[in-house]
């Protein structure tokens, strides 16, 4: 039947995700039952165990949205089922600020600087880097661009082409 594993971990059986919206909203059941195949050779690739995953909630598109198990869970032979559905519900390690968490999803990027020393100003440090904070730089895919930031050999930089910063590593960057 193909590749085996001891374990398999099936993440994101949530409805709507597994089977996918749009199989759910084409008539007839030949796009559900083609996930559904997914599903079993999914299942089926794992020699001892299988774990299957799907999130509570999901942040979409800019908003946290509720999301149901898959109807493929409920299809499963519960003899054969151990459940930990409940296992991270009351962890306060597990809550999440959603202000910080929203600033840092419309900057990805600077995750990459927290809890750093970013160089803000030309004078630091200018020796230990090829380039510094205000340089116009050159980059093969984003075009021309000025440093922003340096963090370890990490330079954030504006491009003009682009609306939002870039982080890019010295060696892909050269002197405008």
């Amino acid at each position: 039947k193909g590749l085996e594993f001891e374990n398999v971990f099936l993440a994101g059986w949530d409805e709507g995700l597994f089977p996918h919206q749009k199989s759910l909203e084409e008539k007839g059941t030949k796009a559900l039952e083609e996930e559904r195949r997914l599903a079993y050779v999914g299942i089926t690739r794992g020699k001892k165990n299988v774990v299957i995953s799907f999130a509570k909630r999901r942040f979409i598109h800019g908003t946290w949205n509720f999301s149901q198990p898959s109807r493929f869970l409920s299809e499963l032979p519960q003899e054969n089922i151990i459940s930990n559905e409940n296992i991270f519900q009351e962890e306060e390690s597990f809550i999440v600020d959603q202000d910080e968490y929203e600033d840092n999803l419309k900057n990805p990027n600077r995750l990459l600087f927290k809890n750093k020393k970013i160089l803000e100003n030309s004078e630091s440090y200018e020796s230990e880097y090829k380039f510094k904070i205000g340089d116009e730089i050159f980059h093969e895919k984003y075009g021309y661009g000025v440093i922003k930031y340096i963090v370890d050999d990490k330079y954030e930089i504006v491009f003009d082409k682009l609306s939002k910063t870039k982080v890019v590593l010295e060696n892909f960057i050269k002197h405008a």
